[in-house]
């Protein structure tokens, strides 16, 4: 078994991180408090100028058995970079803002059951990279 923060070599490693480095290029050109999809598009836009093929939200079924699969639902990554990884970007969570800083967000909508200046929506967090998995 590894040691804890040993560090772990994928056959995906140059790929990731083309991948990461196109996520924080974006991150540094927009900054926090967007909405996700302004996030997606400026991530497409940094894959197509790193010359790296992908597919957006590409569609997956999700089975529950193996032997006799049904069909229980669908996953839709955002990214599937060179047909290898599976790119899942988040403006996740909703942080704290104090009261009256909200028009600085002009746009976003109110939080339901507070003021609309209340809350905003967190920087986005560094994308997951995953190996991606054949479709069935």
């Amino acid at each position: 078994m590894k040691e804890t923060g040993e560090r772990v070599s994928t056959p995906y490693d140059d790929l990731t991180y083309q991948v990461i480095g196109c996520a924080m290029a974006v991150h540094r050109s927009l900054g926090p408090g967007l909405r996700e999809n302004s996030y997606q598009r400026a991530l497409a836009n940094s894959l197509v100028e790193t010359n790296l093929a992908f597919e957006a939200q590409k569609l997956y079924g999700v089975y529950d058995d193996t032997e006799q699969p049904r069909l229980v639902g669908y996953y839709i990554p955002d990214f599937v970079v060179e047909e290898k990884v599976v790119v899942e970007k988040s403006a996740e969570g909703i942080r704290h803002q104090p009261p009256g800083a909200g028009d600085r967000l002009s746009g976003d909508q109110p939080v339901p059951g507070g003021p609309a200046d209340q809350f905003w929506p967190a920087e986005p967090a560094a994308p997951a990279c995953f190996p991606a998995q054949e479709n069935r």
